[in-house]
């Protein structure tokens, strides 16, 4: 995150507004300090569209898919949310970053979590071997290594 960000940049994510740096500490700090006990977050964004380009600024918009998923007193939540990223970018240089950045939320639902594959009606393969609420491993059996060849689950993974 932080070398996305100018030194002076500043950033409002709604629940924090402050400079970059600010955010990247705040961010940072959420898994270790979050009263949520947060266990597993998953961070989609789309391609940047660019809204305007003038000479050495950029004003751009990139949608965003957030899953969290938290285990705390007992009860596990998922919070499912979506939105943009309003970001004015400036070059400097030769070099494009964020100047500021205004978060916009569409929607954010929150409720309790379960596994879902037999509503879905899917093959729960993937999280067989992992506990509920944590990263999945890939097992022998996944397509993974029938398809792409991996002899390890790492393999296919990138540096």
């Amino acid at each position: 995150m932080r070398s996305t960000m100018w030194e002076d940049a500043t950033d409002d994510h709604g629940t924090f507004t402050g400079s970059g740096e600010g955010f990247v500490q705040y961010r940072l700090g959420i898994g270790k300090n979050d009263s949520r006990g947060i266990t597993c977050v998953y961070h989609l964004t789309s391609p940047v569209h660019v809204l305007s380009l003038d000479g050495d600024e950029a004003k751009v918009e990139t949608y965003f898919h957030l899953v969290l998923t938290a285990s705390s007193q007992g009860l596990d939540t998922i919070q499912n949310s979506a939105g943009r990223y309003r970001d004015h970018f400036e070059k400097r240089g030769d070099e494009w970053r964020i100047l500021r950045r205004k978060v916009i939320y569409d929607w954010c639902t929150v409720g309790t979590c379960a596994p879902g594959w037999e509503y879905a009606n899917m093959p729960p393969l993937i999280a067989a071997d992992s506990p509920p609420m944590t990263h999945p491993t890939i097992p022998r059996g996944d397509t993974a290594y029938l398809t792409l060849g991996w002899r390890t689950p790492c393999e296919g993974a990138l540096p």
